[in-house]
């Protein structure tokens, strides 16, 4: 039983900067979610029939590297790095504001070399339905949203997209949006 108490006396310590940490994050969470969306669409292209098409792309790569130590006993204590990527590719269909837009979001995510053979290997294993969803008008202030989408309620803090994670997070929902003023 002594051991056990020493055990976790000793991982408070290190906890705590990550403490910290998660509660800067959230306070600058607020600001980043406003400017979410400020670069999409990357390119629009209109079709013959009026329809508009906006494409995005998003390609993240992120450096990971690990000292080695897990501060557990007998953990592995060797040092590794590795580059994650995350490359999304988005359409979105739509003929204005008060008509239907349709979603369509790839997304693959991966480590840099986690392939070994690109001839053979066929899983494809880290690519995902991000988001495929319909938007549905029923006036200029009230829409449905229906399908896998991001969701973001009380600033991320209730439920979030989780964008800062390698793979970030959708649901499969239907959602009421109600503009006011």
């Amino acid at each position: 039983h002594r051991l056990l108490k020493s055990e976790r006396t000793m991982r408070f310590p290190q906890l705590l900067p990550l403490t910290i940490l998660g509660i800067s994050t959230a306070s600058l969470a607020k600001d980043k979610d406003k400017d979410k969306d400020k670069d999409k669409p990357t390119s629009t292209v209109e079709l013959a029939n009026g329809t508009k098409v906006d494409f995005d792309a998003q390609l993240r790569p992120r450096i990971l590297a690990n000292s080695g130590g897990d501060y557990v006993s007998g953990g592995d204590d060797e040092a590794t790095s590795t580059v994650r990527n995350r490359s999304r590719l988005g359409a979105t269909f739509h003929k204005g504001k008060a008509a239907p837009a349709i979603t369509i979001r790839l997304q693959d995510v991966r480590s840099w070399g986690e392939e070994s053979d690109t001839l053979y290997d066929h899983s494809a294993n880290g690519m995902d339905l991000h988001e495929a969803h319909a938007k549905i008008p029923f006036s200029e202030q009230v829409a449905m949203v229906v399908g896998r989408q991001e969701l973001a309620f009380d600033e991320q803090r209730l439920v979030g997209s989780v964008d800062w994670s390698d793979q970030g997070r959708s649901f499969d929902a239907t959602r009421l949006d109600i503009e006011t003023g």
